[in-house]
């Protein structure tokens, strides 16, 4: 799995169950778990990038990457998904039931959808620490997720990704 480019490694490390930082040899300082989230580095991330996730049902996760160059990133996994790399994927995401903007979804794996918002400053991540709620809508389907601890999450995230 080492192999694997993109920042969301990690995220699929912790989606299939394994312990990260056993699983990757990283020093357990750097990892966290705060409420439902937990989060560590990203092995071989050149932007010294930090993932957490956590568990919305039995078939879905959220999850959010972050790292030095200010990159703050949704992505969600669901089981039941299938996509292939070029489909046009039309969803919406939504913080507290209002829409967020969305420049593109991109299909990272058959499982994993990535959303980017093509913000270059704040982008999702103030209305990610105070919102209750954030939902992803893909035609009927609705992933809806409760962010609890999500402020005090992020700030871990962010002490990650500046780690030295």
């Amino acid at each position: 799995m080492f192999f694997l480019r993109t920042q969301l490694m990690l995220l699929l490390v912790v989606w299939l169950g394994v312990n990260p930082i056993a699983a990757q040899g990283l020093r357990a300082s750097t990892a966290f778990e705060i409420g439902p989230w937990t989060g560590s580095p990203v092995e071989n991330d050149e932007d010294h990038g930090c993932s957490m996730s956590m568990k919305v049902s039995a078939k879905a996760l959220l999850m959010v990457y972050a790292n030095r160059n200010e990159a703050f990133t949704i992505s969600l996994r669901n089981e039941t998904w299938n996509f292939k790399k070029n489909d046009k994927i039309d969803g919406a995401l939504l913080f507290n039931g209002s829409r967020y903007p969305l420049s593109s979804i991109e299909v990272t794996n058959p499982k994993v959808l990535t959303l980017h918002d093509g913000a270059e400053e704040e982008g999702p991540e103030s209305l990610f620490r105070k919102s209750s709620t954030v939902e992803f809508r893909l035609g009927d389907e609705r992933i809806i997720a409760k962010l609890r601890k999500s402020s005090a999450a992020a700030d871990a995230l962010w002490a990650c990704a500046e780690r030295k």
